[in-house]
């Protein structure tokens, strides 16, 4: 295996004999085995047996907009002097028909919780003046268990 090596400290100062520590910064998969080689200034390299402790395991990222839920919770940021937001819902990234009636709630509420919908890729928007303007249409998938 390949391990990505990003220097933390650019290593060990062969002009600053007290300086003789390095750090490294590894993206390694769990469970892997990996060597390390370290070179001189001179050129002659070591191999060196260590122990090393995984400060954390990244996992990977959620998908975005994906939920194994039927009735997913939809959020957006506070708009200055809204009143209320309207939420629509639908399968249609033109929004011709909705996945069920609009929503409107109170300028204090940035989220609803959903009806039940099926499985498939929904698109929702919201307007906080009254469906002048809309949010960009963002898409989202209900993939059920």
């Amino acid at each position: 295996a390949v391990a990505t090596l990003t220097p933390v400290i650019s290593g060990c100062n062969d002009n600053a004999p007290s300086v003789t520590t390095s750090a490294l910064t590894l993206n390694v998969a769990p469970g892997a085995v990996y060597y390390i080689r370290v070179g001189s200034k001179g050129g002659s390299l070591s191999s060196l047996t260590f122990n090393a402790t995984a400060v954390s395991v990244a996992g990977s990222a959620p998908t975005r907009n994906y939920f194994t839920t039927a009735t997913p919770t939809l959020t957006w940021n506070r708009v200055t002097n809204a009143t209320q937001y309207i939420v629509q819902v639908s399968k249609q990234p033109g929004f011709g028909s909705f996945a069920f009636a609009p929503v409107t709630v109170p300028s204090s509420q940035l989220s609803i919780d959903t009806p039940a919908l099926s499985e498939g890729i929904y698109y929702w928007r919201v307007s906080a003046n009254n469906g002048v303007t809309w949010s960009v249409a963002d898409p989202f998938t209900i993939d059920l268990p």
